[in-house]
């Protein structure tokens, strides 16, 4: 008889690679996201993020229950994109939608979950495995961006080094570059949280990138060591 790991195993991956889509479009995201100035630059930033969107539920879709769950979730994503691409020419550098980045949260946090599940339940580790560890270390910094975007437009004082930028997407282009400067630790310092709220996200922030280091790589490796017992 299986354990129960390997039979969760088998019902989320009934398809082959599921984190390997949105593995690509993340990447592909923090590559080009500093090259997309123009409002056509806004587009294709769109673009990218609907696909990661729709990645998200690909990611889910190897068991019927999560994936009517993803579906439900990413309606306000997608809903949330697809104004963004209406509304292609920012008027007046002011966001399209109240909180809009608020949208795409409860689709990130679900996914986040399944991917924790997942990665926890595997009996060995894999290159799936290790795949579904970056994305969720990814989407971390991503769920954040959304956390400090939200903060800035409650209140414009909440963080210092971002005065002078304009429009839409370069805010949420600042962001992102600090979320994963605070996620890493690395603390270049040309942006700062000044307000307690967000001085708040990112200590939390901070906390999560370190022991995600310090306790999910440590138990990857440790399976590691448990399969190659298992050999010998």
């Amino acid at each position: 008889m299986k354990p129960k790991a390997d039979s969760h195993l088998s019902t989320i991956h009934r398809i082959r690679f599921p984190y390997t889509l949105l593995l690509v479009f993340l990447i592909l995201l923090l590559v080009v996201y500093p090259y997309l100035e123009t409002w056509k630059g806004d587009l294709a930033l769109t673009g990218i993020l609907f696909a990661i969107t729709l990645s998200c539920i690909y990611s889910v879709s190897g068991n019927r229950n999560t994936l009517w769950i993803g579906i439900a979730l990413s309606l306000p994503a997608l809903l949330q994109r697809f104004g963004e691409v209406l509304a292609a020419e920012p008027v007046g550098g002011r966001l399209y939608l109240p909180y809009r980045e608020l949208y795409s949260l409860p689709l990130y946090f679900f996914i986040v979950y399944n991917i924790l599940r997942d990665i926890l339940t595997h009996s060995r580790v894999t290159s799936e495995t290790l795949r579904a560890a970056v994305c969720l270390y990814l989407l971390l910094g991503i769920i954040w961006t959304s956390f400090y975007v939200t903060a800035y437009e409650l209140d414009h004082n909440s963080f210092r080094g971002v005065e002078g930028i304009s429009g839409e997407k370069g805010v949420w282009r600042s962001f992102l570059f600090f979320s994963f400067v605070t996620l890493t630790t690395l603390g270049y310092g040309d942006i700062t949280p000044v307000h307690d709220t967000a001085r708040s996200l990112v200590i939390l922030e901070a906390v999560c990138g370190v022991l995600f280091i310090a306790i999910l790589i440590s138990k990857l490796v440790s399976m590691y060591g448990r399969v190659d017992e298992e050999l010998e």
